[in-house]
């Protein structure tokens, strides 16, 4: 519709979902599953971020910015996740091989994990029962990495992988086959960089590893 100057009007709708509302110049076709509710528009500020917002929304397609991603590595992945595993169940080794870089400080660097040497495409099984709550192929240093958690604080990074065969969200057993050996990352050969973190805090792995 136009005003009497020719120019066409504005129509604002609520998108209750995303806690906004978003203005189009009329007309705009919104079909009737997009959950918008028309509403009476005010001046319309950040208008390009809230229509960007609500199509990746609506899409289905809307994600955490790249740098929250980074950070699960550092941090402990927040969120109300059920203990999977049964508190007497003890850890496994995720894959079968030689421990090439152990767990703290060697030479200049410190290692946060265990690098195990494995052959490429070996299977990496989880260490324990859990949840995965992070994948990504193109972490920094890190390669293809999946990290599970595993209920009060405890989770397990997954790391220099060359695929990853879950997703966000899986639960796991312990023993499942979640990614494949690789050299992604900063790996310099197939091999598997392995952690365990307490409350966002890295430990030794072998204290938990039979």
């Amino acid at each position: 519709m136009s005003n009497k100057c020719g120019c066409s009007s504005m129509v604002e709708y609520e998108l209750p979902k995303l806690g906004t509302t978003v203005r189009f110049r009329s007309p705009a076709p919104i079909p009737p599953s997009a959950g918008l509710i028309p509403k009476t528009a005010p001046d319309s500020l950040h208008l390009l971020v809230m229509i960007c917002a609500a199509a990746l929304l609506l899409s289905g397609c809307a994600t955490a910015p790249h740098r929250m991603a980074k950070e699960a590595i550092t941090r402990p992945v927040t969120g109300n996740y059920p203990a999977y595993a049964p508190v007497n169940e003890s850890f496994s080794w995720p894959v079968k091989g030689y421990i090439i870089t152990p767990f703290g400080v060697n030479g200049q660097l410190r290692s946060k994990g265990i690098d195990i040497r494995a052959g490429n495409g070996a299977p990496i099984r989880a260490a324990k029962s859990g949840r995965v709550v992070y994948c990504d192929p193109h972490m920094k240093g890190y390669g293809n990495t999946v990290i599970i958690d595993h209920g009060n604080g405890l989770q397990t990074v997954y790391a220099y992988n060359s695929e990853i065969l879950v997703n966000v969200g899986d639960a796991v057993e312990r023993g499942s086959v979640i990614a494949r050996a690789g050299a992604t990352g900063r790996a310099k050969e197939p091999s598997l960089h392995f952690e365990v973190r307490k409350n966002g805090e890295p430990q030794n792995p072998a204290y938990y590893l039979p």
